[in-house]
Order: structure tokens, then C-alpha cells, then sequence
């Protein structure tokens, strides 16, 4: 590879998936001139739905109409008979994307960011080891939740079968579905562990799932519709449905609170039926090792015989391209101590959260691993508020937050980012951003649990969400068309049609009237 050392760019954004694709169409909409650059260590577009990381038979858990940008559609193929996505259709959806809007050629691929510095006044990424380095004023880090694979480290002396992880899965898809494959382990309780327990079976092959009997449990799916007529993620995508939960960012204090993890949709076709007939085994337990002989050794001490091992086992912040001192200042999750201010912050927003959510202070207790975590210390999910307060706006973090809803989410994230690093987007002052960092870490950690000491979780939180968002920038959030459909028909993106530009009249209008003051405090 020709080593390209030194090239310089305005803007650099690690991440070609849906929340990158859309940044950098966002930054060319509102500074058409900018010299801008994708960098991604796939093989192909569409991070988490790009072709090495897709098989047959997986769908996505939303319906046709909710998982798509607000002014690109997405067509109707390979749908399931419940309107659910096929991930092929998702990649060559924002394959397209890219294509026609004339991103591609600003494109890297098989470009592994393995670190990002400031150096003087610019953010230099370093490419494949040292093997070249790029250079921009800002960057806007579009890795996500989903980039940076966890893998256990279990002892495995003399084991000779393939270990992968389920990302992996569209590489490995030939051999565990051909004829020497009889037998996989799966372990893990997440969705994708359902997905690969599922394509599996399809396939014929006998297997064994592995789920932690001290753990939360296997994921609650959902049917894809509610009994039998209504799309059940359309009326999750409701301001009906999101009036039972209870958001910090929109209650007055009254919710009717349903759920407190994760949920997942049966989106492929047939799914229970194939899941419930013969060739699969559930051991409610652990890994201990996996040993010669091509054995897992579970702590129950039964040993498994099998042709491969499949890892459902989540992610890591996939944070290592930062080092220490980066993660502190720009408020990522760091291995060093909270210092006294934070832990004051966190105190008295713990009890902002049950002054107004009552309800969450009889939260079951899950400490575990997860717990000791350190959290994001982002504004608004994207901003270090201390950094941004001294007038640092070089750098953004979309996309560190979990919505099944991720095009929408990505698209308000893209325009308030860039509205934000142009200097266009009034901010208040630094007491207030972090009053609300803090208060925002203490929800979700009482409203979701263990996923909500990892990161940002919304999963029924969206719209809330969202709304916020678009009343920073100064946009309606009530799209529809009366109180009826407001409430009870699905939010979709094309709802949000025109953002950008709603958004260029509102700051005309805001530039002509001179009204550039900071936006007013948290309401919390």
C-alpha cells in the first residue's frame, strides 16, 4: 500500500456505517467546500452491515418505512412477510447511499485506526500500525456501539476448532453452514446469540447454547406483531408507547414503567419454529476451558464435543485508538478514579432522578462487572462539556448510544454535531452541561440496568431523545399532522423530511434577529 504520511484533511471521520455516512453528507450540506475524509477497517461499506459482517437469514429488528434516512427510501426488497429488513437490503441500501451522494471517493477502506492524538491544534490518526497518517482539524469518531468486538479469554490448550465472534460471522458463514461442520457451541443470551442459534439450526447442525445461569438471562423477544395484526415495532416507534417509560428528558414526574433491558424481535421468518425443533441443546451455565480433543469444558464440568465456537458475547467501548489522557479530557470511559467534583455531580443527580422517577428507586439490584465501568461524560451523548465550554468544538462522538431507531437517531445526532463543530449551535454554560451529563448517567443507569451502565441506552427512549435534540436546533417536534396521528401512528424519518433545511431557516432567521445567546440550562 503507497504510504500517504502527511495528507491533510478539514475533517476526518472514523466509521463508514450509518451514523459516519450520514456526518459527512450533514458537514457537505451545511460547508459544501470542506476537504473531508472516511476512514474504516472494513472491507466494504455499512460497518455493522457491511457484506463480511451479513449471512442469509439475518433481518434486522425494524420495518421497512423506520430504518432508513428521512430523505433517501429505502426500497422494498428482500423484505420478510412482516416488513422486516433483510441485511442485505441494509447494505445495499447505504452502499447506494454513498454512491449517490458522491461520498465514495471519500471513502477508505481497510483503514484500522489504531490511534487518534491532538497535535497542535490538529487530530492526527495514525492508519494499520504506523503504516500512514492522516491529519484534520476536527474529527468525528462514527465507531458506534457495535465496532469493537468483546472476546472472553478462555483457556484453550490444544483446541484446534475455529473460535469466532458473532461480527465475524459473515466471513466464517461457508464453513459453519458446509458439510464439516455438525456441531457449534453458542455462547451468550443477546439477540445475536438468537440470530446465530437460528441460522445454525436452519443449516441442520446440531447446537449447544451456552447461557450464564447467574447472568440476566436470555433477551425477551417479541413477536413481530402484536397479536397477530399490529407491526410490534411500529408501535414501539409511537408517542403512546413512550409515554410508558419514564425519560428523564420529557417526564413530569408520572410514567407507567414496563421494562428495564433490552428487548428483541423474531424478524426472521419462521423463527420460533425453527428455534423450538430438534438440534438444540440449552446448558444453563459457563465456559470453563476449552481443551484438547476439541472439547468445551463447561464449569459443570460436562465436556462438549464440537466443530466450532461461536462468541455472542457484546462489545467493548473500542476505545483503544485514544490514549488516557485523551479519554479524560474528552470525557470517554478511562481507567482513572472519578475525581471529587464528578462524584458530588453523581450524588445529587442520583437524586434528582428519584425526586422526579420515584419508580426507578426500587430498581432490581444487578451490580456486576459491569457496574464498576466508568460512564461517558458526554453532553447531549456527542461532547465533552468541559472541552466544549473552554470553545474546543474539534471533536464529536455520534453513535455511543443504543436505539433500534439508528437511522433517525444518526440523522439529529449528524445535524446537531455539525451544527455544533461549525459554531453555529449556542451552548449553555459549562455548569449546566454537566449537571445534565450527570443526570443522564444516573437515569440510565436506574432505568436500564446493566445495559445502562455500559452506555446510552435508549432503547424506549428514542423519540424523547430526539425531540431534545431538535429543540436545541431550534426545529418542531411535532410532525404530524394533528394530537390523533401525533400520538398514535409511528414516528417515521420521513416525518423529519427537510431537516436540513427547516434547520438553515431557523438559523437565518436566528442570525437575522441576532439571537446567538446560549441555549437556557437543563430543566431536570
Amino acid at each position: 500500500m503507497t504510504n500517504r504520511n502527511g495528507d491533510e484533511y478539514d475533517v476526518l471521520i472514523v466509521g463508514a456505517g450509518w451514523y459516519g455516512l450520514i456526518a459527512a453528507y450533514t458537514y457537505l450540506k451545511l460547508a459544501p467546500e470542506t476537504n473531508l475524509l472516511i476512514v474504516d477497517d472494513g472491507e466494504t461499506i455499512g460497518g455493522v452491515w457491511s457484506t463480511e459482517r451479513i449471512y442469509p437469514d439475518l433481518f434486522a429488528q425494524v420495518g421497512h418505512g423506520l430504518f432508513e434516512y428521512s430523505f433517501y427510501p429505502m426500497k422494498k426488497t428482500g423484505l420478510s412477510p412482516d416488513r422486516y429488513i433483510s441485511a442485505q437490503t441494509i447494505h445495499d441500501y447505504l452502499q447506494s447511499f454513498a454512491e449517490d451522494h458522491d461520498l465514495v471517493r471519500r471513502i477508505r477502506l481497510q483503514q484500522r485506526v489504531t490511534k487518534a492524538e491532538k497535535i497542535r491544534n490538529k487530530w492526527v490518526l495514525t492508519l494499520n500500525d504506523g503504516a500512514s497518517q492522516v491529519s484534520g482539524a476536527k474529527l468525528i469518531a462514527a465507531t458506534g456501539v457495535t465496532s469493537g468486538p468483546y472476546m472472553p479469554d478462555f483457556p484453550q490448550k490444544g483446541f484446534n476448532k475455529p473460535i469466532v465472534h458473532s461480527s465475524e460471522l459473515g466471513k466464517h458463514i461457508s464453513h459453519l453452514t458446509g458439510p464439516k461442520v455438525q456441531r457449534v457451541t453458542v455462547l451468550g443470551a443477546a439477540k445475536s446469540a438468537y440470530d446465530t442459534v437460528f441460522m445454525l439450526i436452519k443449516a441442520g447442525k446440531q447446537v449447544d447454547w451456552i447461557i450464564r445461569e447467574n447472568g440476566s438471562g436470555p433477551l425477551a423477544i417479541m413477536p413481530p406483531r402484536l397479536m397477530g395484526v399490529l407491526n410490534t415495532v411500529d408501535v414501539m416507534a409511537t408517542r403512546a408507547m413512550a409515554s410508558f417509560s419514564p425519560a428523564i428528558m420529557n417526564t413530569s414526574g408520572i410514567c407507567i414503567f414496563w421494562a428495564n433491558a433490552g428487548l428483541g424481535l423474531a424478524s426472521a421468518p419462521e423463527f420460533w419454529k425453527t428455534i423450538h425443533s430438534a438440534g438444540l441443546t440449552v446448558h444453563r451455565t459457563e465456559i470453563d476451558r476449552f481443551s484438547e480433543d476439541d472439547k468445551v469444558i463447561l464449569k459443570n464440568n460436562q465436556a462438549l464435543k464440537t466443530d466450532g465456537v461461536v462468541l455472542c458475547t457484546g462489545w467493548t467501548d473500542n476505545l483503544s485508538l485514544f490514549d488516557e489522557s485523551t479519554r479524560v479530557t474528552y470525557g470517554l470511559p478511562s481507567a482513572a478514579d472519578l475525581d471529587q467534583e464528578w462524584k458530588d455531580l453523581d450524588a445529587l443527580a442520583d437524586m434528582v432522578v428519584l425526586e422526579k422517577l420515584p419508580i426507578l428507586k426500587h430498581s432490581p439490584n444487578t451490580m456486576n462487572a459491569a457496574s464498576t465501568m466508568k460512564p461517558w461524560r458526554l453532553y447531549r451523548r456527542m461532547i465533552s462539556p468541559i472541552m466544549a465550554a473552554k470553545g474546543d468544538r474539534s471533536v464529536l462522538f455520534p453513535g455511543q448510544i443504543h436505539s433500534v431507531f439508528t437511522p433517525l437517531v444518526a440523522e439529529l445526532q449528524a445535524l446537531w454535531g455539525v451544527a455544533f463543530m461549525l459554531g453555529k449551535l449556542p451552548l449553555p454554560d459549562q455548569e449546566d452541561m454537566v449537571k445534565e451529563v450527570a443526570i443522564s448517567c444516573a437515569w440510565t443507569r436506574r432505568r436500564y440496568l446493566e445495559q445502562g451502565r455500559k452506555h446510552a441506552y435508549y432503547m424506549y427512549d428514542y423519540l424523547s431523545y430526539i425531540d431534545t435534540l431538535a429543540r436545541d436546533l431550534g426545529l418542531n417536534t411535532n410532525r404530524k399532522s394533528n394530537m390523533i396521528t401525533e400520538m398514535f401512528t409511528p414516528y417515521r424519518p420521513s416525518d423529519w423530511r427537510g431537516l436540513i433545511s427547516e434547520y438553515l431557516a431557523v438559523e437565518k432567521k436566528r442570525q437575522v434577529n441576532g439571537n446567538g445567546k446560549h441555549m437556557k440550562g437543563v430543566k431536570y
